[in-house]
């Protein structure tokens, strides 16, 4: 059995699209492992953006996942895992900070208040004690404009992964 647990702090000046950028954000995750296959990890965050010349953007995030593999029978492993995650911009600034897995993200996304909702269900198989995976995961995402401004859309996925390590 494991337990992960971590708390990071950003404070930095950057700059997003030529515009000079004072950002601070906290990140806290915690996951925990079993022995017996089941593995669960969840992470918020939140992150307020000061934009040289005026506005701001205030962003928030967070996720929770779980996961069950199975035992290894002759070199095979199975494994079932499910996400639910979202992301909210609560000024009209633009939302900064994307996770990687919102890939179908329209090209409207991130402009005024919007607030992203993901779910997410997956399956694995691991061959030749996990030297090479396949994966194919359904993923539902939904962006919805908080002030109504624009229009919602909804997107839905389908990934196939395959990984070999030699």
């Amino acid at each position: 059995t494991t337990l992960n647990l971590g708390l990071n702090f950003h404070f930095g000046n950057d700059r997003t699209a030529g515009v000079k950028d004072e950002s601070n954000m906290i990140n806290a995750f915690a996951g925990w492992k079993s022995g017996s296959g089941i593995a669960i990890q969840g992470e918020f965050y939140t992150r307020n953006d000061d934009f040289q010349g005026g506005g701001d953007s205030d962003t928030s995030g967070w996720y929770v996942q779980g996961g069950y593999t199975t035992a290894p029978d002759g070199g095979t492993q199975y494994g079932i895992d499910a996400r639910i995650g979202m992301v909210t911009n609560d000024d009209n600034g633009p939302l900064t900070t994307v996770p990687s897995q919102y890939f179908m993200l329209p090209a409207t996304a991130g402009i005024g208040n919007d607030e992203v909702t993901e779910f997410t269900l997956g399956v694995s198989a691991y061959y030749h004690k996990h030297l090479l995976k396949s994966q194919l995961a359904y993923t539902y995402l939904d962006v919805s404009d908080t002030t109504g401004g624009a229009s919602d859309s909804t997107n839905n996925g389908l990934q196939a992964m395959f990984t070999l390590l030699f």
